[in-house]
């Protein structure tokens, strides 16, 4: 599930299941509810019929909002927990699909000490509290040994976390964690990590008192500090971009601008024709009546005369500068066409066709001239 949309999906589904909660509770009640943002695990004891049945009338809350199911009598995965019944026992299990590459972070990862030795024993502490039974835990960390040390762990950092995380009783270990409120007095230092800096905690402690004894701010700023560190930029972060590039469309199209002159006689196209040549090119830019810095071919639909011209105004501009010079019957490239003598005595601008044909390299220092 994104995190972007999240948030979202959580108030839906929470309305979504206070109307079918709602309803059950008129009818059958399930045994266990448990969700977690859109996934929701259902314990039902009152046959599978009346089950299909609450199903069907929660996919008609919203005509757009339908929910996926799966039914089983023995087993049924949710989240990363594999739920199955055993002698009328519930019992847990890690559950992995099967794309799962178990790619944790590698040992020789460029991260402080502190980071990577934890993975070990975090990823125990989750298996003692998910595996509710021995064999299956002992599997389990037996799998997780040879997943870490893939990665590169020491076997004794691994041994030592696994140990640790053993000691802990699994009736404490699945107890809630209330983690304590943040201390609101600290001070975060954050820095990218680096393997050739210097114990900058052990800097910060000796530094403190002094610094704030001379800047006279204790109650703003009190001795605690919190030191986070930022990873180095890795391979994959720099060869691989998240942002996905927009789809470039080559060709022609009018700017669709309401009083826009230019609109009329430009060509919508990918390609042009020389009627010297016969060739046909392909226009490589995205060019409208506002490009700039163009070459711009000018045809006349009667005679198939062709006229090269360049500018670094826009298409607009320039070619209400061509409008303004035949109007006012000043020589100048469309002039000249327009008064060859294939034409005929009614000289009109609208038998021109204008094609932008390509685009000029641009820096950050131009701009369109005013």
């Amino acid at each position: 599930m994104a995190v972007v949309v999240a948030a979202v999906i959580v108030v839906v589904v929470t309305i979504v299941e206070m109307s079918v909660v709602s309803w059950a509770k008129q009818t059958d009640k399930s045994l266990v509810w448990l969700r977690y943002i859109d996934n929701i695990l259902l314990i039902w004891t009152h046959g599978r019929a009346k089950l299909e049945a609450f199903i069907a009338n929660a996919n008609t809350f919203h005509p757009t909002i339908k929910f996926t199911s799966s039914i089983s009598d023995t087993q049924i995965p949710f989240l990363d927990v594999m739920v199955s019944l055993q002698n009328n026992t519930l019992h847990t299990d890690l559950y992995s699909k099967l794309t799962d590459t178990f790619n944790y972070l590698h040992w020789s990862s460029c991260l402080p000490f502190h980071t990577k030795s934890s993975i070990p024993y975090s990823l125990a502490f989750r298996l003692i509290r998910i595996c509710s039974c021995e064999e299956t835990l002992i599997h389990r960390l037996t799998e997780l040994t040879e997943h870490l040390k893939r990665r590169g762990f020491p076997l004794k950092l691994i041994q030592k976390a696994i140990h640790k995380a053993k000691e802990i009783p699994r009736s404490t270990a699945i107890q809630r964690c209330r983690l304590p409120e943040t201390q609101k007095d600290r001070i975060p230092f954050v820095i990218t990590y680096n393997p050739a800096l210097p114990i900058i905690s052990s800097i910060l402690k000796n530094t403190s008192p002094f610094s704030i004894y001379h800047l006279d701010v204790e109650e703003q700023y009190p001795t605690s500090q919190w030191q986070p560190s930022i990873h180095q930029k890795n391979l994959w972060e720099s060869l691989v971009h998240a942002n996905l590039q927009k789809a470039h469309i080559c060709g022609n199209r009018p700017c669709n601008i309401r009083r826009c002159l230019t609109c009329r006689l430009i060509t919508t196209a990918s390609q042009f024709t020389s009627t010297v040549t016969g060739k046909t090119y392909n226009i490589l830019h995205n060019l409208s009546c506002d490009s700039y810095n163009i070459i711009y071919l000018i045809a006349c639909t009667k005679c198939k005369k062709q006229s090269v011209g360049l500018t670094p105004q826009t298409l607009r501009k320039r070619f209400n500068t061509h409008r303004s010079n035949f109007n006012n019957q000043r020589g100048d490239t469309v002039g000249l066409l327009l008064n060859l003598p294939e034409h005929d005595i009614k000289h009109d601008i609208s038998q021109l066709q204008v094609t932008p044909v390509d685009q000029l390299k641009k820096t950050r220092h131009d701009r369109p001239p005013k």
